[in-house]
């Protein structure tokens, strides 16, 4: 049996003419956080969004839990609820007219077939840093810092087993970018999630991460544990990503 929780097996993702993913094999293990790390157009994100079923694969397979999904049918609703994704930019996942109490309850009901207590979403908001006042509260009523741990919350409210975190910090001042973070690490560790994340950024990586994936071009150029991989790139575009320079902000926010 793999020791994969979530995988990806010679995955290819084509746009038309473009090819966006050549070939991929990679896998997150249970309460693991694997970074996949690569410059725009790398085709990390559509690679994150496949292994949620949110993309359509030319060939290969998403397993999760020693079961291939089908690359052509609809997720069963049991996989979709332990399989979820945060993206980039929290505004465009929330309802502008719905209240961010009632998005996360009905993310809730989705696995419990009825509509948390208010007391239990409370508890949830809580949980990742907000007041009780959120509840009632519109998306345009919430800086970027706290509605994308909104969104977290809502993802959460499902009881996820994997969670793909896509750029989840890039659309955020970087004042509240380690706040985030920290978050997202702190969760990991409290619920034994395994985390898939997406970044642009191999010094954030290194810091939320087991281990990293370094994309270039569609393609899987390097893997491994990420402390020998930042200490040990072998191929010279992970080089390149470590030369660029990090926000020493959000680094050592981290690191602290």
């Amino acid at each position: 049996m793999s020791e994969y929780l979530l995988e990806a097996r010679d995955v290819h993702i084509t746009y038309g003419a473009k090819h966006a993913v050549r070939g991929v094999s990679l896998g997150v293990r249970p309460g693991e956080t694997l970074g996949v790390v690569g410059e725009s157009g790398s085709g990390k994100s559509s690679l994150g969004r496949a292994m949620v079923g949110l993309e359509r694969l030319h060939a290969g397979e998403i397993v999760y839990d020693g079961t291939p999904l089908s690359p052509k049918l609809r997720l069963p609703r049991a996989v979709r609820l332990d399989l979820q994704m945060v993206f980039q930019d929290p505004a465009s996942a929330l309802n502008p007219r719905r209240k961010l109490g009632r998005a996360v309850a009905e993310a809730a009901a989705a696995r419990t077939g009825k509509l948390p207590a208010r007391d239990e979403l409370a508890a949830l908001f809580a949980h990742v840093g907000l007041d009780a006042s959120f509840l009632d509260r519109y998306p345009s009523q919430a800086s970027g810092g706290q509605l994308q741990r909104v969104v977290l919350a809502r993802a959460l409210a499902v009881r996820p087993k994997v969670l793909v975190a896509d750029e989840p910090v890039s659309a955020l001042d970087v004042s509240v970018q380690a706040q985030v973070l920290n978050l997202l690490c702190d969760l990991r560790a409290e619920l034994d999630l395994s985390i898939v994340f997406v970044s642009h950024d191999i010094a954030v990586v290194r810091h939320m991460a087991d281990r990293v994936a370094v994309m270039y071009q569609g393609e899987l150029v390097e893997s491994g544990d990420a402390e020998e991989l930042v200490a040990n790139p072998r191929h010279e575009y992970t080089r390149a990503l470590l030369e660029a320079v990090p926000d020493p902000d959000v680094v050592g926010a981290l690191a602290s």
